[in-house]
């Protein structure tokens, strides 16, 4: 359990990282699904945080109704869009609760979990993870929202390495690239705190359901069960490894392409929970074709 200055803190970080950002109007009502999805899982987040002692409650209640009227409208547009498509049955209780009222203190999940039974810094460390690419959407955007007609136009472009490595994208293909790169390295880092939490105890319920809950909070974002979001990911994944094979200098040190594909694979099995991932790139391959998608 924190002292109570310590999760003040905590809980005004959340509240830069999670909302603040991006102000307090009504954002769902431009149409924007990005922002209103977000916003339910910034919800969730919050939920987890007071559960685990992370957040001191009664502020936390404080926080929630000062955006309670931006998130009633982002729950509304995506129950539009239909809720289920981005979080399963134990999310949806949370969102449902809020509906009813709920103070924070009072949405539970029907699994709860207990705050002595967890290392709270490492459950801080997964909340600043993911706070530090909430609003990310880069690759996002394009995955779970764009049409099969925008997604393409994409693709009319190529990758520029230059413009990853300054971290100065020029063109949509670019923004698509870095983040991607940048959803890599996140995945691995929740991965690896989860991890650091499994080793304390490795037959852990708590630790299980908490990568579970994480898993089902966030996933939404890069839903690699999903078959279109699959796909699209397998995608832009074959050309991130044909850039890789048509640079001639990676090419004569030996750059391992093979070892580089199974790391991916490896950090999205972990992210989608689905230990048989693959994506069936054969690393030898020289061309690929948008329409091939």
């Amino acid at each position: 359990m924190n002292s109570t200055s310590h999760a003040q803190d905590e809980l005004q970080r959340f509240d830069g990282d999670f909302f603040r950002a991006r102000g307090v109007q009504e954002i769902a009502v431009s149409g924007r699904q990005f922002d209103a999805v977000a916003d339910m899982e910034a919800l969730a987040w919050l939920a987890l945080g007071v559960e685990l002692g992370v957040f001191p409650a009664e502020s936390a209640d404080d926080l929630l109704n000062r955006y309670r009227q931006r998130l009633s409208a982002s729950l509304e547009h995506v129950e539009r869009l239909g809720s289920s498509k981005f979080f399963p049955a134990r999310i949806q209780t949370v969102l449902d609760q809020f509906a009813g009222g709920h103070r924070i203190a009072e949405i539970r999940y029907a699994e709860r979990l207990s705050s002595g039974l967890l290392d709270t810094r490492l459950v801080e460390m997964l909340i600043h993870e993911a706070g530090e690419t909430f609003q990310d959407s880069a690759l996002v955007v394009p995955l779970r929202f764009q049409s099969t007609e925008e997604w393409a136009v994409i693709f009319e472009d190529s990758p520029d390495p230059a413009a990853l490595l300054s971290g100065e994208p020029r063109t949509s293909m670019d923004r698509l690239f870095q983040g991607y790169l940048s959803f890599i390295d996140h995945a691995g880092t929740l991965h690896g705190i989860v991890s650091d939490l499994r080793n304390d105890d490795a037959n852990s319920y708590p630790v299980r359901e908490l990568e579970y809950r994480v898993r089902a909070i966030h996933r939404w974002r890069v839903d690699l069960l999903d078959p279109e979001v699959r796909q699209r990911f397998v995608h832009l994944t074959a050309i991130f490894i044909r850039a890789i094979l048509d640079d001639d200098e990676l090419m004569q040190l030996g750059f391992d392409t093979q070892g580089l594909l199974y790391k991916i694979e490896t950090v999205c099995a972990q992210w989608s929970g689905d230990t048989e991932f693959t994506m069936n790139i054969p690393t030898g391959f020289r061309t690929w074709r948008a329409a091939s998608s």
